[in-house]
């Protein structure tokens, strides 16, 4: 049995968690709680360790959340100060109590318990910066350089304990940064309740086209729908690709689309699922777009493939079918292990629950509420 890769996990100030502690994860992972108690930001707490903080992650969270569309250019000038005030504020959502941020805010630290070396930090910080610009003195003709050394604003990321892995962004001017550097690259997808982007689905899809993996695309379809025989992509007149399909006793392929929302979203997380091979899987509302009756083969789908592929799966629900199917499976995949974590709001702390194989099969047979 596979060792999961992330065993542990602790998350400080980073958004809902003030500090959260995970004693013990396993390999296919499923999140529970009530709506606003941190589910998400739980998956967004792994997908930003995952790549040690990049920004490149961080600009994309906040984006999804629509927390930093105020960011965009527009037409109107503004000066630099409240550029970097409007940066400061979309980046202090990252932060436990969205904090003002300034040179005494607390760091975010998200990684494994058992290994504290292999935390990921995340920051802003007031660094020195030294411009060199033309002085024209009043009494001279000639123009001399001199250096200006200010204290400015850098968003700083990277791994706690080893100074040749951090990355940084000056954020006074906004308008011109640059993508920072990815420094851990831990294979790891995300899907959204929303299934992958349009983008996102061309990208994974001709990352497997004609390969091996190509046939765990078309295996999961057929979850859903048996009579699958044949997946491809095609482009569109809007320069898009659209997913068709082949099916048993046709001659012409039909879109994925013609045949509801579940073939989508199977095919969304299968894609993810082989594209994240040796690291991790996130899914939000795992369930969403799939009759409760397919739900156990759709858990087969990520445990085959979290098992064949070794990833981890972190997935997201608060369906009680889901649950139990969840359940159902891991009881009969005795290689692959699989645990549930509730998460319950008490006070201003986040409480995690753990529950193994053998705790998640009482819970069910009872009826335990655990959602």
């Amino acid at each position: 049995m596979a060792a999961p890769h992330v065993d542990s996990f602790l998350a400080t100030n980073f958004r809902a968690f003030k500090h959260l502690e995970i004693p013990n994860l396993h390999q296919v992972n499923l999140i529970v709680g009530k709506n606003s108690v941190g589910k998400s930001c739980l998956l967004e707490a792994l997908h930003v360790y995952a790549r040690d903080g990049a920004w490149d992650v961080v600009t994309e969270i906040l984006t999804a959340r629509g927390e930093m569309q105020q960011l965009r250019p527009s037409s109107v000038a503004t000066s630099a100060a409240t550029e970097l005030a409007t940066t400061l504020e979309s980046l202090s959502y990252l932060f436990y109590g969205r904090i003002a941020l300034s040179e005494d805010s607390p760091e975010i630290s998200l990684g494994p318990l058992s290994k504290r070396g292999d935390q990921t930090f995340l920051r802003v910080k007031w660094l020195p910066t030294r411009t060199t610009i033309e002085q024209l003195p009043p009494d001279s003709s000639a123009d001399r350089p001199i250096d200006v050394v200010d204290n400015e604003p850098y968003f700083q990321w990277g791994n706690k304990n080893d100074k040749s892995k951090h990355s940084s962004v000056l954020l006074v001017h906004p308008r011109l940064w640059l993508r920072g550097e990815v420094i851990r690259n831990v294979g790891c997808t995300y899907v959204s309740s929303n299934s992958l982007s349009q983008e996102q689905m061309e990208t994974y899809w001709d990352a497997i086209s004609l390969t091996d993996y190509e046939s765990e695309a078309l295996s999961s379809l057929q979850v859903v729908a048996e009579g699958v025989t044949g997946l491809s992509l095609i482009a569109s007149r809007r320069g898009t690709r659209t997913p068709i399909v082949r099916l048993e006793g046709t001659r012409k392929p039909v879109p994925l689309k013609s045949l509801g929302d579940g073939m989508t979203r199977m095919l969304g997380l299968s894609l993810a699922a082989v594209n994240a091979r040796n690291g991790m899987l996130l899914i939000d509302e795992v369930e969403n777009g799939l009759h409760y009756s397919v739900q156990a083969n759709m858990w087969r789908v990520l445990f085959h493939l979290a098992h064949e592929l070794n990833v981890q799966v972190f997935a997201s629900s608060h369906s009680w079918d889901c649950v139990q199917a969840f359940q159902q499976v891991a009881s009969e995949r005795t290689d692959v292990e699989g645990g549930l974590i509730r998460l319950d709001r008490k006070d201003e702390q986040v409480i995690p629950t753990t529950f193994d194989e053998e705790e998640l099969e009482i819970v069910t047979r009872e009826q335990i509420e655990v959602r």
